[in-house]
């Protein structure tokens, strides 16, 4: 009895590995189609500006009063033309950068979120447009912040969507209170800093606003509608 049931593990095993390495493959398989299309998806339809600031990646979709549109940590100027595709659709001008180190556009010296607007007023001026209303989602927000408080001049409206954040005037908040990176309290907080902002807050959604998205969208371009300057 002995013999067999070390016979038998050893089949139970050999039959676990089996199964195992067949899942990794599979797995690399998904994971390795994944990426080639993500960077298909990436290898067209953008611009690199070079400004006084080093070379930036672009892109722009639609027309209206033009936003500028700035990314989170998952992403470049895909990830900003996704998350403002409502703007798109409602009539305006998006301009979605790639923040440093990200595709296209190199990491800086200083990668800071001051450097990062300045970065952000270089585009505008290399594409000679004085100003914008600022939608940065997530990661994106401390240079979207920073944008409209060195270059005030420029920003006429700012949105803040799931911000890693604090900010300046003329702004509109957007979280949820189930946001696992603690956006809600900040958002909520610095809402209540701005003279004029207005915080938009879920009970649930997560960091992406699930479930509210739809919602949230709506928000964003009632407030633009009502805010960004025309042309």
């Amino acid at each position: 009895m002995g013999v067999r049931k070390m016979r038998g593990k050893r089949v139970t095993l050999a039959i676990a590995g089996g199964l195992l390495a067949s899942f990794g493959a599979f797995a690399y398989s998904e994971y390795c189609r994944d990426i080639r299309a993500a960077r298909a998806r990436v290898s067209s339809g953008s611009n690199v500006l070079n400004t006084p600031c080093g070379p930036i990646e672009y892109a722009e979709a639609g027309n209206g009063p033009p936003v500028l549109v700035i990314h989170g940590a998952g992403g470049g100027f895909d990830q900003g033309l996704e998350l403002a595709q409502p703007l798109i659709d409602a009539g305006f001008r998006v301009i979605a950068v790639s923040r440093f180190g990200y595709l296209h556009t190199p990491i800086s010296a200083v990668a800071s979120p001051e450097t990062q607007a300045d970065a952000h007023a270089c585009v505008l001026d290399a594409l000679k447009i004085g100003r914008v209303a600022v939608v940065g989602g997530s990661a994106g927000a401390p240079s979207a912040m920073q944008l409209c408080l060195r270059h005030s001049d420029r920003c006429s409206a700012l949105v803040l969507l799931f911000p890693m954040a604090f900010a300046p005037d003329r702004a509109l908040l957007i979280s949820a209170e189930d946001d696992l990176y603690g956006t809600y309290p900040s958002a909520r907080y610095t809402a209540a800093q701005i003279s004029g902002a207005r915080f938009v807050g879920y009970p649930t959604g997560g960091h992406l606003l699930l479930g509210h998205w739809t919602e949230a969208s709506s928000e964003v371009v009632a407030f633009l509608q009502t805010i960004a300057d025309p042309l």
